[in-house]
């Protein structure tokens, strides 16, 4: 689907609603508080839109697997940041240059990462209404989610997202980056996918190509923990980078795998649709200060 005319705005606004709306800042404590200064910028969301209307312009676009979930991949090398910058200059640079991104199965235990998804599953979150079409949302800060997933779950997901935060600043090398917005996530087949159905272009749907920095500008760095694997849990899915030269190259996710990149509109992406089964990813977004 594409960013045109009046449903662009409509989906701008419902993704907003979810990750943009407010921004979370770390205490002193190690939690989250809602900080409620606008993390939107106009120029940004502009220029998101316009790359993502002439990608998907382009009706046969090449797929390839960059990693599949029955490869184990060992650690990468740290990938510097750019200079921080305001929005707009960020994303002028950033279309030019290299995409950085990085995926890693070896910075997270696959039996913890199977045991949180358990936990998330049997919790009162399974019972929760979904945000679009098969896909149930919480935010990690939210004041009411430790009722929501349990204590257990509440405890461990937050002892996940302290190692994601020290992983960033190691891989990014980038000592002063700090949690800013995060969810977890939980997609589930929808009914009909078994006969094919697709998503209207009316609502909002977890498979819009879509720019994380555009939502929030205080996005630098986007990081997913994938708490289940493809074609065993689930099919479909796939996290596809949808990139300039006309490829959307494709990361499989993988119960425990990490993947990492800039948020910036050298990584435009999105979901394909999950046809059979869960696929649950907790979803983290790091900043720098400004």
């Amino acid at each position: 689907m594409s960013f045109r005319g009046g449903a662009a705005s409509t989906l701008w606004r419902r993704l907003l609603s979810r990750t943009g709306a407010v921004s979370f800042l770390p205490t002193g404590s190690g939690n989250s508080v809602v900080e409620t200064r606008p993390v939107f910028d106009k120029d940004l969301h502009g220029a998101a839109a316009a790359l993502i209307a002439d990608r998907e312009a382009v009706q046969e676009r090449r797929r390839e697997v960059l990693y599949g979930a029955d490869v184990l991949l060992a650690g990468s090398a740290p990938a510097t940041m750019s200079p921080l910058a305001n929005a707009t200059s960020v994303a002028a640079a950033t279309v030019n240059t290299v995409p950085r991104r990085v995926v890693r199965d070896d910075a997270f235990d696959e039996e913890l990462c199977g045991g949180f998804r358990s936990l998330l599953m049997s919790s009162s979150f399974a019972s929760m209404p979904t945000f679009s079409p098969g896909e149930r949302t919480a935010s990690v800060a939210a004041p009411e989610v430790e009722d929501m997933i349990g204590e257990s779950a509440s405890l461990l997901g937050q002892r996940l997202r302290s190692q994601l935060c020290r992983l960033a600043r190691d891989i990014w090398d980038c000592p002063d980056l700090v949690e800013v917005g995060g969810m977890y996530n939980w997609i589930s087949a929808r009914p009909n996918m078994a006969g094919g159905g697709g998503f209207s272009d009316e609502d909002y749907n977890y498979a819009v190509t879509h720019v994380d920095k555009a939502n929030n500008f205080r996005y630098d760095v986007s990081m997913l923990l994938y708490l289940s694997t493809q074609g065993r849990d689930f099919e479909g899915g796939e996290f596809c980078f949808v990139d300039g030269d006309d490829t959307d190259r494709l990361v499989q996710p993988r119960c425990g795998r990490l993947v990492t990149f800039e948020s910036g509109l050298g990584n435009v992406h999105r979901v394909s649709e999950v046809r059979r089964g869960h696929r649950l990813v907790l979803s983290l977004w790091l900043g720098r200060p400004r």
